[in-house]
């Protein structure tokens, strides 16, 4: 009987060895996936809370242009406003001839 000797309880016990360290490897990919898999999901992540910074700083910066723009174009309207006032300053020359101090004047 060869089990008698050990050998079959060697065989035995150096096949459950191995099977174990397969076990253990399998183990130990499966959390290195894990780990990496938890990597790239927060990578993701950070990418994409940097993107929403950056368009959100995007967007301040618009508003501030269209802030700037706005208080320009009010300004040149003020503007054109003033030199249309200052073209209707004419002196009304009918009325200044036909005042009662004309007559007066010119002699």
């Amino acid at each position: 009987m060869s089990c008698a000797t050990g050998a079959c309880y060697e065989a035995i016990r150096h096949a459950l060895a191995s099977f174990e360290l397969e076990i253990h490897e399998s183990e130990r990919l499966d959390s290195e996936n894990h780990e990496w898999r938890e990597g790239i999901k927060a990578s993701k992540k950070a990418k994409n809370e940097a993107k929403k910074a950056r368009e959100e700083e995007v967007k301040k910066k618009k508003k501030k242009k269209k802030k700037k723009k706005k208080k320009k174009k009010k300004k040149k309207k003020k503007k054109k406003k003033k030199k249309k006032k200052k073209k209707k300053k004419k002196t009304n020359v009918l009325a200044w001839r036909w005042s009662g101090s004309h007559d007066e004047q010119c002699a």
